[in-house]
């Protein structure tokens, strides 16, 4: 990366970084070159990384693997004789491909199931019963398990334990997510789980939420009528499983005693919120 300054007769020194370009992704040195006709010596430029001080000269080397992977903020400014100064400032990506694991292998799992629903007449008999027999299984295995179940999943308590899973992982974690309960394709939002206080939580809401992710090491099963369209979530090497794509789908019997969800038809009547893509 290179920056060159380039000062005008009695005006300030104009300063323009001209490598990497604004928003690039890089892991360089970056090499900082100065001139100004009108000055003896040459103004010399501060260099700033996220607002902080880092060096003034005419040359800087950033070693880029002492940083986070993400966006960081380079800023350069140089001031004349004449006490004028010029400045510019970009955005750049880093990464060294750290990915952000500490070398610890942790297991982290959300098992979601909801049987009981407000009111009465969207009740369901086993979505509860798959939501244990996750937990039980996934703490067999070593993971750590949150459960949500019946009217603890509303969809507040959905929101921050999602965000608790996502703050707890990291790119060398094994990640669970599990819901069993109702689904509905809403309007243009596609398909949606349905919350135990009745909010319909898209898939793109869901999706926006695990692009933060760290770990690439995620499993998504969802029991649930059309519920298709949370295969989005899958990417990089996830995996997801998926009751129905369009149809609906029937609740268990009670030797089955299997979750998948009955024929029920939703009114907007019933709709207090949606969580949307935003």
């Amino acid at each position: 990366m290179s920056i060159s300054i380039g000062v005008g007769k009695d005006k300030a020194p104009s300063v323009t970084i001209t490598s990497p370009d604004d928003g690039a992704t890089d892991s360089g040195v970056v090499t900082i070159t100065v001139s100004d006709k009108e000055d003896d010596p040459n103004p010399t430029p501060l260099i700033y990384i996220d607002g902080v001080y880092a060096a003034t000269g005419n040359s800087y080397g950033w070693d880029t693997t002492g940083v986070s992977d993400d966006s960081h903020t380079i800023t350069v400014e140089a001031t004349d004789s004449a006490e004028n100064t010029g400045l510019d400032s970009i955005t750049v990506i880093v990464n060294n491909g750290g990915g952000g694991g500490d070398g610890v292998v942790r297991k982290w799992a959300l098992c979601i199931g909801i049987s009981d629903y407000a009111g009465t007449a969207n009740d369901l008999n086993y979505c509860d019963d798959d939501a244990r027999d996750w937990a039980n299984f996934l703490t067999s295995k070593g993971y750590h398990v949150v459960t949500l179940l019946d009217t603890q999943a509303t969809a507040d308590n959905i929101e921050a334990k999602i965000n608790e899973l996502l703050s707890n992982e990291d790119a060398d974690d094994y990640v669970v997510f599990t819901y069993s309960g109702h689904g509905a394709k809403y309007r243009n939002y596609g398909s949606c789980m349905i919350s135990a206080d009745m909010v319909y939580i898209t898939h793109g809401w869901l999706e926006a939420k695990f692009d933060a992710a760290d770990s690439s090491h995620i499993y998504f099963t969802f029991d649930a009528c059309q519920i298709g369209d949370f295969k989005g979530v899958v990417k990089d090497g996830r995996v997801g499983a998926f009751a129905s794509n369009r149809d609906y789908s029937y609740d268990g019997t009670s030797d089955m005693k299997m979750g998948s969800l009955h024929t029920t038809r939703w009114k907007d009547g019933i709709i207090t919120r949606t969580l949307k893509t935003m």
